[in-house]
């Protein structure tokens, strides 16, 4: 009896030792071979479903040149519906297979040890007595390596039926369903990082932001990109109406014409690229003072293409705050503004929008090599470090920037149309500041039919030159009129 509590007592021990008495689980996942769960040889059976979305072009070289791949039948559109989502399911398959082999590998390891040591101490109790010291020895050593096996069985059987919150899970599945239309290029790359992430060696955030980016967008003109628009009968028609919205906007404007001209040639070079399903994109440059209009006009002209075209077209504000190239471009850590934007854009489900660099000084600062690597529309592309080096596409998008000076260099300034944005003749801006005041009387107690005849509001309005003048001033000048108004009671 002793001895049974002695051994129970050595296995209690062994069985906590190195966790100070607490049971601790962690990442029952972390030995994943996502090399195999992800394994191309999965969407070999797949080829027609490749072929037939083009989603072909994403594969490594070596499954794209198998020499039965010219002869794959192609699908109508209920087969490839049916396929796809057998495709899609075999995949999910195969990584569930893997993660539920890693699991139980601890069980059949602990279970062969077992046995094996089973065999051995049957020889040895057979050759010696258990009272021997031998004996006794073995029992030790059987009993502590019980205990220490014990851990990691019980782990295993703890998440094969409790599994828990598994944090990766859902990024893993979202692999699984789109990893046939993510260039293979990129796939290593996922790979370590779902396995960096296991092992706590790169955290939950920095992998899940790259999980963001890389899932939604490196095959966006790779399959099966559709042009939102065509070169239809009604398109020089849809042309002319948002030319008349331009026309009409700078009717507020002096001098409005020369502006309205070139901002009309952006946009029909835009909407006829994107139509005809040309690669490159366009740069426009917007150069004005600040608060007379530029970043309202864009914003309204969007709205103004969606509405007529029938089209939703997305846009993304884009404010670079530093001079460091990856804050443009990106590098192997950073996915730098650009790659950010065109995520959150596609992540929308499109393939094409408008990208405004709002404060775009840096065209003039250490950002201009970076901007004339990046900004070269007939190249159409870049290579992003933060994806392995993959070019990526600005097919489908409008780059504009906005900026107070015109562009120094000769060769970015040949890259753009460039704009001079008017200034706003003088009753334009007045009628905009009075509208605008309705808002800045708000909660002071003023009436609008007293405040706009105040000489202190009529003084704003003449030292004004832009909207931005109107919203420093007004504030200043209400203030006045109260204050006028106060000591005017006072007295009485």
């Amino acid at each position: 009896m002793t001895k049974v509590f002695l051994f129970l007592l050595i296995f209690a021990f062994d069985a906590n030792a190195g966790d100070n008495g607490k049971a601790t689980f962690s990442d029952p996942y972390v030995r994943t071979n996502y090399i195999e769960a992800f394994s191309s040889e999965t969407l070999v059976p797949f080829l027609d479903v490749l072929q037939h979305d083009g989603s072909i072009i994403n594969m490594p070289e070596d499954l794209k040149s198998l020499p039965f791949l010219a002869k794959t039948k192609k699908l109508d559109s209920q087969s490839y519906s049916s396929r796809h989502s057998n495709m899609i399911q075999a995949i999910t398959d195969n990584l569930k297979k893997h993660k539920q082999r890693t699991i139980l590998e601890p069980i059949y390891e602990g279970a062969l040890t077992l046995s094996i040591q089973a065999s051995c101490m049957g020889v040895l109790f057979f050759t010696m007595p258990q009272d021997s010291i031998g004996g006794g020895l073995g029992a030790f050593t059987f009993m502590n390596l019980v205990g220490y096996l014990a851990q990691d069985i019980s782990k295993s059987v703890y998440a094969y039926y409790w599994p828990g919150n598994d944090p990766y899970a859902r990024w893993e599945v979202l692999f699984a369903e789109r990893m046939a239309y993510i260039p293979s290029q990129l796939w290593p790359q996922i790979i370590d990082i779902f396995g960096a992430a296991r092992m706590r060696g790169i955290n939950y955030t920095k992998a899940t932001d790259f999980f963001d980016i890389a899932f939604n967008f490196p095959s966006i003109h790779h399959f099966p990109y559709v042009p939102p628009l065509t070169l239809e009968d009604s398109f020089s028609e849809k042309l002319q109406k948002i030319s008349s919205f331009t026309e009409t906007f700078f009717a507020d404007y002096e001098k409005g014409d020369e502006a309205r001209d070139q901002l009309n040639a952006s946009v029909r070079a835009y909407l006829r690229k994107v139509a005809g399903n040309k690669d490159g994109f366009v740069c426009t440059h917007l150069q004005g003072p600040g608060g007379i209009g530029k970043t309202h006009y864009i914003r309204t002209l969007t709205k103004n293409i969606s509405g007529i075209l029938g089209k939703d077209f997305p846009m993304e504000e884009i404010s670079i705050r530093s001079n460091e190239p990856s804050e443009l471009e990106g590098n192997d850590t950073t996915p730098g503004q650009i790659l950010v934007a065109i995520s959150r854009i596609v992540k929308r489900g499109f393939a094409y929008g408008v990208l405004v660099f709002d404060e775009a000084s840096w065209l003039n600062g250490g950002l201009a090599e970076t901007a004339k690597k990046i900004f070269e529309p007939n190249l159409g592309r870049f290579k992003s470090d933060y994806l392995d080096g993959l070019e990526i596409s600005l097919k489908g998008f409008w780059m504009i920037f906005l900026s107070n000076d015109p562009i120094e260099d000769c060769a970015l300034k040949t890259r753009m149309i460039p704009v001079k944005f008017p200034s706003l003749k003088r009753a334009s801006l007045e009628k905009m500041a009075l509208d605008k005041l309705h808002e800045y009387i708000q909660g002071t107690g003023l009436s609008y039919d007293d405040t706009f005849r105040a000489p202190e509001i009529s003084e704003a309005i003449s030292a004004s030159e832009t909207m931005r003048d109107i919203g420093t001033l007004f504030p200043t000048a209400i203030e006045k009129i109260l204050y006028g108004l106060k000591s005017k009671n006072e007295v009485h």
